[in-house]
């Protein structure tokens, strides 16, 4: 039985941080190739890194590095 294709983030991870690399492993798992480009950039914009219950998907804190 096939796996179905990776189609996004996994929307289950509490708090922030790592979804981005685990959706890439996803990915690679299904075949994808990655390549390098001098003309990419990216950029990260400043958020705040305090998680409450109240802002917490599982409505409990997590703790977070700063």
């Amino acid at each position: 039985m096939e796996r179905a294709a990776p189609t996004g983030f996994d929307e289950s991870f509490v708090g922030w941080g790592l979804e981005d690399q685990e959706f890439a492993y996803r990915l690679a798992g299904h075949g994808a190739r990655w390549a390098y480009s001098r003309a990419a950039s990216g950029a990260h914009l400043h958020h705040d890194r305090t998680m409450t219950a109240e802002r917490s998907p599982a409505g409990r804190p997590t703790s977070a590095a700063s």
